[in-house]
């Protein structure tokens, strides 16, 4: 115990003493309050709130001779009093009323006389130290209890507080801020008054974050208590507190602030539906701006807890919100608008709102946005249409199926306005998003001359040297993905046959894949080529006439004759215009180049559009000796020794099989060893249709006998591996 006998008896013999202590806090040069040495207790030398009398009449702090008591005991000896040291018979503490009214009634006269005093630095043009001396002493004042509040209020001291936060001074700023933050907080008896402290905060705070600077501070410091602001505020603070959030929330990292503060909650609850109505509609629409600042801080919204264990994308809340979309006005719908395209935008919180706006229906009523004369909610939806279209393109498409109208709204958007860049690349991926396959909505757009815009479009980039530009590049993106569409419906449809010869569409694709660096675009073109190949050998046609005598006959009328080709795989008159034959124009060579592509969705693509030169229909013998000549065989045998898996495991072993029906190739394979264990893997690893083509092209490098123990020998009953691929291609699609 480290109090002696002497040192304490000295402090009380002498009777009633008037100690000199500092003002706790106070200012320098002020002069020290009085004290009487009664109001001390004497183990803790501090003014005491709670003095209680022991049994040898000496007065301490409650809690402080408690303590002594439980050290005695510790000690292994009785309780004894802290001055006399006398042990004492009993530890009862009786408290002492009429002290505790006279501490009371001195402290609060020494408040008051603090408080009064600290209201002449309570002025923008203070010292910093005083400054920072007199807000301290106010949020001391205010927080000690009633006295200190009624001269808080008395002397006009919140306004003055409120002044300072233009004080010049980041750290006063702060002060102030605290000064703030504790006239917010109230207790049951301490009700009056209340909308007077909410707006006093709310709108000094929309001074201080003006600023920029202390914007995590501010959320650190009043979050919560805003949160309380925004739902049960009056209307006058509740708008300025939107204010402060709108700009708080802007900051990434002051949002996670306030989405730790639960500021979430009260914001869906203004916004609901039920109680949209009780707000005027420039609160709903700043606080739509501040849950759209909210989403955009990165935060994994589908772990953070709403009210128990909802969240920001459950599906009634979602569905709530869809709902206020169609029942407010454009500027709302835009800020929620923006709220769901960043949620879309994240794959853990996408699946979550896609789900939600089919189970609701909602599709029909965001894809009419694209027709609304309002442009920031116009874009805002285009963009969210945009994100969900990777997974709900055929609901989309059917919303466009349905009213040709808003399809031809979409490629105005697109195309024809010279608008807002963002507004026109989002209507293009939307286009080029949606189901490739789907005949009425090509053939819609074949109506509107929509193909022959973007193969314009396609031309006039490549002309200006594609891929020196961002942001034709990724124009250029959407516009391959959509003039590739033709392709798809080629024999359904005589008109894309008609538009494919009519703008050379294999060429197109053909320059499209020198492209390096662009990937989505060489693989949109080698698709192409692809589908535009298997169409050659219906297109093919042998001439009805003479060469020799239709030449004489132009030479008559001074016309060049033309060049006719003869094709050896496709057995007719070929070009690369009228039946997409890729034996011209260098197509073979730059699929060949795409086959050692680092992107495997390019290189398989690549060897897709190849293979149609291997096909049933065509002459498989001329196709290998073409790859041959390109130098194409040795990459399509190394594909299928890195062990591929999936559609790419299949492409490579059908063509390998193919390439090895030349017999002097499957000679000279016949030594490659990694050759032979990659058709084994193949067999071992691939699905049926893979296994019964890689038993195949075992034969023709004759290493089936070595592998006799895993191969059944036995013809397969579902056919041979020399079946077209044209199935496989339809299957793939």
């Amino acid at each position: 115990v480290a109090w002696t006998p002497s040192r304490c008896s000295t402090n009380c013999s002498r009777g009633p003493l008037f100690l000199r202590i500092p003002l706790a806090g106070g200012f320098d040069g002020d002069d020290d309050d009085e004290v009487l040495s009664a109001f001390l207790c004497p183990i803790t030398m501090q003014v005491m709130e709670d003095p209680v009398v022991i049994e040898t009449g000496h007065a301490y702090e409650r809690d402080a001779i408690t303590r002594w008591f439980s050290e005695c005991r510790d000690l292994g000896r009785g309780p004894c009093c802290p001055i006399t040291m006398r042990e004492v018979r009993r530890a009862d503490l009786r408290p002492v009323l009429a002290l505790r009214a006279a501490i009371g009634e001195w402290a609060d006269r020494r408040q008051r006389d603090d408080l009064r005093r600290a209201c002449q630095w309570l002025t923008k043009d203070a010292k910093e130290k005083e400054a920072l001396l007199a807000l301290g002493c106010v949020a001391r004042g205010w927080s000690g209890g009633r006295t200190g509040r009624h001269v808080v209020r008395g002397e006009g001291m919140m306004q003055m507080v409120g002044g300072m936060l233009r004080s010049g001074s980041a750290v006063v700023r702060l002060k102030a801020l605290e000064a703030i933050q504790e006239f917010a907080k109230e207790t049951d008896q301490d009700r009056v008054g209340s909308p007077e402290k909410q707006l006093l905060m709310a709108s000094s705070l929309e001074k201080i974050v003006l600023s920029n600077d202390l914007k995590i501070l501010v959320a650190q410091r009043v979050g919560s208590l805003f949160a309380g602001v925004v739902e049960k505020g009056s209307l006058e603070a509740k708008e300025v507190a939107f204010k402060v959030l709108e700009h708080i929330s802007a900051n990434a990292e002051s949002a996670k602030v306030l989405i730790e503060d639960n500021i979430l909650l009260p914001l869906f609850r203004v916004l609901s539906i039920s109680r949209a109505n009780l707000l005027p509609p420039r609160l709903q629409e700043a606080a739509a701006a501040v849950l759209a600042n909210l989403v955009a801080s990165g935060v994994d919204f589908g772990t953070v807890p709403l009210d128990g264990d909802r969240t920001l994308v459950s599906e009634d809340i979602v569905h709530s919100l869809l709902h206020l979309i169609s029942n407010t006005s454009p500027p709302i719908q835009c800020k929620l608008l923006e709220f769901f395209c960043t949620l879309s935008s994240s794959e853990r919180t996408a699946l979550s709102i896609v789900s939600a706006i089919k189970s609701s229906g909602a599709i029909t009523n965001l894809v009419q946005f694209v027709e609304s004369d309002h442009q920031e909610s116009r874009i805002a939806s285009l963009k969210l249409i945009y994100k969900i279209s990777f997974h709900m393109d055929h609901e989309i498409a059917q919303v466009f199926r349905a009213s040709p109208t808003l399809l031809g709204c979409l490629i105005e958007i697109a195309f024809l306005n010279d608008g807002n860049t963002i507004e026109q690349d989002a209507a293009l991926q939307i286009l080029a998003n949606l189901p490739k396959r789907d005949k009425h909505l090509t053939r819609e757009l074949m109506e509107q001359g929509f193909f022959k815009i973007v193969a314009h479009k396609v031309l006039s980039i490549c002309r200006r040297e594609a891929g020196s530009d961002i942001y034709d590049n990724a124009l250029l993106e959407g516009l391959v993905k959509v003039l590739a569409r033709i392709t798809y419906i080629l024999r359904d449809e005589p008109r894309c046959i008609s538009l494919a010869r009519e703008y050379n569409l294999a060429a197109l694709f053909t320059s499209l894949l020198r492209l390096n660096g662009l990937d989505e675009v060489q693989l949109v073109s080698a698709k192409a080529l692809m589908n535009l190949s298997l169409e050659s050998k219906y297109l093919t046609s042998t001439p009805k006439f003479d060469d020799h005598e239709h030449k004489s006959k132009l030479a008559l009328f001074g016309r060049k004759p033309p060049s006719f080709q003869f094709c050896r795989v496709h057995s007719g008159v070929c070009s690369i215009r009228e039946n997409f034959c890729i034996l011209e124009g260098k197509a073979v060579e730059r699929l060949v180049h795409c086959l050692t592509h680092g992107n495997k969705k390019v290189a398989e693509a690549a060897l897709a559009a190849l293979c149609t030169l291997l096909e049933d229909g065509v002459e498989i013998a001329e196709g290998i000796l073409v790859l041959h000549r390109a130098n194409g065989i040795a990459p399509i045998f190394d594909i299928l020794k890195e062990n591929p898996t999936g559609s790419l495991q299949h492409r490579a072993t059908w063509a390998v099989e193919r390439i090895l029906r030349a017999e002097a190739i499957a000679k000279a394979a016949s030594t490659d060893r990694s050759l032979g264990s990659a058709l084994v893997h193949a067999f071992q690893h691939g699905d049926s249709r893979t296994r019964r083509i890689a038993e195949a092209a075992l034969k023709h490098v004759e290493k089936l006998p070595i592998f006799s123990q895993i191969i059944d020998k036995r013809p397969s009953i579902r056919g041979s591996s020399m079946g077209s691929m044209e199935r496989f291609y339809k299957f793939d699609r």
